[in-house]
């Protein structure tokens, strides 16, 4: 069936099967989230800098708590992005060493969205961003879809206008040859060099660049040890822990 189908493409690719008719969701039950919360849980964090755009319902509570997200932002949190990126580079090596490309990118994934936050946003005195703006949300949706270097490049990664010049190459030869045939003294070398003199720059602008995913990961390594010595620089500017007092009226 085609639900088996899917399933079985997300087992094999890393990706999980098409959700768009699907909407997704997870709950916490409060004490649980506001201990998250008092951790620096990057998740949790962001969640209160949620775009008013992307809200479908907002509880009394939950507005009094948006009011203080502020005071999440410490020490804490700082270290805790660092942690969040640390832990999916490590994920992202798993997953390189056992060759599963397109899940050593979903980790990468996690970790230039963290490290935007941490350099753009957090460091730089700002709320975090949430979603990801651009160009970083294109270059990431790129390193996600693939292709990668030294992975197959199957036509889903393709430009869509593969196929067609696929397509022109293949019955431009088989025009030149019934052509040939009817004609045997057609300059046959003549016309092939003319055809492929244009159909060779168009496959050149359109072919993709394959991802490198290692250079991708030894960069958000470099990356990463610079946001930590300007953590160690400007952390004093940053409370040390969340003030608790904030979540008093949680119960």
């Amino acid at each position: 069936s085609w639900d088996d189908s899917e399933a079985l493409l997300a087992q094999h690719s890393g990706f999980s099967p098409d959700k768009s008719d699907c909407v997704e969701f997870s709950a916490h039950e409060a004490r649980s989230f506001a201990e998250l919360l008092i951790k620096a849980n990057p998740r949790n964090l962001e969640l209160l800098f949620c775009p008013v755009r992307a809200r479908v319902f907002v509880s009394e509570q939950w507005r009094q708590l948006v009011k203080h997200r502020g005071k999440f932002i410490s020490q804490r949190s700082l270290g805790q992005y660092v942690k969040f990126i640390r832990v999916n580079l490590k994920k992202a090596e798993r997953e390189r060493q056992a060759g599963n490309a397109a899940r050593q990118a979903k980790f990468l994934y996690y970790v230039q969205h963290k490290l935007y936050e941490l350099e753009h946003n957090l460091l730089a005195g700002r709320p975090p961003e949430v979603q990801c703006p651009e160009p970083l949300r294109s270059a990431i949706l790129r390193m996600r879809r693939g292709p990668w270097k030294g992975h197959w490049l199957g036509f889903d990664s393709m430009n869509p206008l593969l196929p067609l010049l696929c397509a022109a190459a293949i019955s431009g030869v088989i025009i030149v040859l019934l052509w040939y045939v009817h004609d045997p003294n057609l300059d046959t070398m003549g016309l092939f060099a003319t055809y492929f003199g244009f159909l060779i720059p168009a496959f050149a602008c359109f072919w993709p660049q394959c991802i490198d995913l290692d250079l991708v990961t030894r960069k958000a390594e470099t990356k990463l040890e610079e946001m930590v010595m300007e953590i160690e620089r400007v952390q004093q500017k940053f409370p040390e822990e969340v003030d608790t007092k904030v979540l008093e009226h949680w119960g």
